[in-house]
């Protein structure tokens, strides 16, 4: 199974890297994984070679948060370009996480994210697609960090989600991850997500127009348009 790894999707990994005195290069090479990948723009990659590569930057680093810290370098979801601009052209921060959902597959074939109504608010459930991975850890915290990162750039610096499930066991220090995700964390869970309180989700995301709003759908419906295509060609 590949990923197409879209503009900026690996943003800040070299320089996170040589933040801890690493060679990334070096490394991409270890890991089996293409150099070019570290800094181009649009390049195929094997989702088992981003998630091989993740853990080893982990330990050669030394360490347990190496995804929570790419996320806080990278700052957000802007590496999703277009996808990103649709979210944040959304009305409320539930039709935000929505347009989030429903054109994921344009970023990545290899994880999932979907929306789970219930009780009092919705479960954002980030998900591996490929069964026979292993080592996720890395980018299922990665990929949960970017999200909560996004949405208090909208709901404040201090925002939290109701709490985080997580798949895999606890690590033994919990305060990054606490930091990135929330105080309440359930290890050992179903599934890997965030609850999203709904009082939240009707919270105002934008003040942007309709018609702009419109603009930017169209472009994602082109760029759905383009991966059918692709798709059918395969």
């Amino acid at each position: 199974m590949k990923i197409n790894v879209q503009s900026g999707a690996l943003a800040g990994i070299a320089e996170l890297l040589e933040s801890y005195g690493q060679d990334p290069t070096a490394i991409a090479e270890q890991a089996g994984f293409p150099v070019e990948g570290l800094h181009s723009q649009a390049h195929t990659l094997e989702g088992r070679e981003i998630a091989a590569f993740f853990e080893l930057c982990a330990r050669v680093c030394h360490t347990r948060y190496f995804g929570v810290e790419l996320a806080q370098y990278q700052g957000g979801l802007q590496q999703l370009g277009t996808v990103w601009l649709l979210m944040r052209s959304a009305p409320t921060v539930g039709d935000a996480l929505k347009s989030l959902a429903e054109n994921f597959v344009l970023h990545t074939d290899i994880t999932s994210l979907s929306l789970k109504p219930g009780e009092g608010g919705t479960s954002v459930c980030y998900e591996i697609l490929d069964e026979d991975l292993d080592d996720e850890v890395q980018l299922i915290e990665h990929g949960l960090a970017l999200v909560c990162i996004e949405l208090r750039a909208r709901l404040g610096s201090h925002w939290q989600p109701e709490f985080a499930q997580l798949r895999h066991s606890a690590p033994y220090n919990l305060a990054p991850l606490e930091r990135a995700l929330g105080s309440r964390l359930y290890f050992n869970q179903d599934q890997h997500a965030i609850f999203v309180r709904d009082s939240d989700l009707a919270r105002t995301y934008t003040t942007s127009g309709e018609q702009q709003r419109a603009l930017i759908e169209n472009q994602v419906m082109q760029l759905k348009e383009g991966l059918n295509a692709q798709m059918i060609v395969k």
